[in-house]
């Protein structure tokens, strides 16, 4: 972890715009911080279940509330700007319906720890709230990685000589043939064989743009967060450039990766929270650690880098999902290391 952030602070002083860079990489650490502090606030894994419980029935209640009372701000409207399209999909208290999704997603994955942690019913009760709302959010692909997800955490935990496979092979495929899709035509054409949109809801272009800004800076990057919505980027569309300048990111976190610190920083990245988490699942399985707590961090670890094949999770400091990548990650390596006195 320490080499990941040195990497990052290196290659925000070498940016074109340090200041924002240097200030997000702290906040990053600080973040991180965060993360593994969260770990230590329960003295014990039951405390820690009701914890979970009270915080997810609280989340939940603010999100059907909104629903219920105040549809007009927690139901994307058709009188909308920028999305107009999206009208009639439940966001919550959420700023957009695939942040409700996500945050759902992951949530239902608490509620199935807390049913096996004592509170059967309360649990059970969380995850049928969460799946309800997430189908009412129309986010195909949250919805679509949940029952995955947990199919692939139980293939995971019982079938060993699969994990390179999930953890590694699958986002590595899943890459190649979708982002993949966007710069090299046999690739599209088999996609688009296959009845699936090949440009992933318009991504394409923000990915062939990505492709062509990592192929200028591919040691060092541009700094994090520093690409993306500058003013270079912004004037950008004068001259005709593709819709793609005016993106928030690159809708692909390893591609973002690159963007922000290079081909090293992917690297260094991968191995901390891909590498690093299948070596600590294996030493966890040898201590008296409690399996249920390693299977709610698999599950958060698994969700959070598929999802970061469509979504920039990675190093994003104000979202629920990085903030979940870095507490499983935490906890798995407490899982193998630590031991409860």
């Amino acid at each position: 972890m320490g080499l990941v952030f040195f990497w990052l602070l290196l290659t925000a002083l070498l940016s074109a715009h340090p200041m924002i860079a240097s200030k997000k990489v702290v906040l990053s650490i600080l973040t991180a911080l965060n993360a593994s502090i969260f770990l230590m606030l329960p003295q014990s894994e039951r405390q820690m279940a009701r914890l979970l419980a009270i915080g997810s029935l609280i989340t939940l209640a603010f999100a059907y509330f909104g629903v219920i009372f105040m549809p007009q701000r927690a139901i994307h409207q058709g009188t909308e700007v920028l999305e107009p399209m999206l009208a009639g999909a439940w966001r919550g208290h959420y700023p957009h319906k695939n942040a409700a999704a996500a945050s759902l997603v992951l949530m239902s994955f608490l509620g199935l720890y807390i049913r096996k942690r004592g509170l059967p019913i309360t649990g059970l009760l969380i995850v049928a709230l969460c799946v309800f709302f997430v189908l009412h959010t129309g986010g195909k692909t949250s919805t679509a990685m949940l029952p995955f997800i947990v199919v692939m955490s139980l293939v995971f935990v019982r079938w060993k000589w699969t994990r390179v496979f999930i953890a590694v092979g699958g986002i590595a495929a899943f890459n190649i043939v979708a982002v993949g899709a966007a710069v090299f035509d046999p690739l599209r054409e088999l996609v688009e064989s296959l009845g699936v949109d090949a440009s992933f809801t318009n991504r394409s272009d923000i990915w062939k743009l990505a492709f062509s800004a990592i192929s200028a800076k591919p040691v060092f990057g541009y700094g994090l967060d520093s690409f993306w919505k500058t003013p270079e980027m912004v004037y950008a569309g004068g001259g005709g450039a593709s819709w793609a300048v005016a993106a928030f990111n690159a809708h692909n976190s390893f591609l973002d990766m690159m963007i922000n610190a290079g081909i090293i920083g992917l690297i260094l990245t991968l191995i901390w929270i891909m590498i690093l988490p299948l070596r600590y699942i294996r030493e966890a399985e040898s201590t008296d650690n409690d399996p249920i707590l390693t299977l709610l961090y698999i599950r958060l670890w698994l969700y959070g880098l598929y999802m970061s094949c469509m979504e920039s999770t990675f190093f994003q400091n104000g979202g629920a999902l990085w903030f979940c990548i870095m507490v499983a990650v935490f906890g798995l390596r407490l899982q193998a290391k630590a031991r409860l006195v």
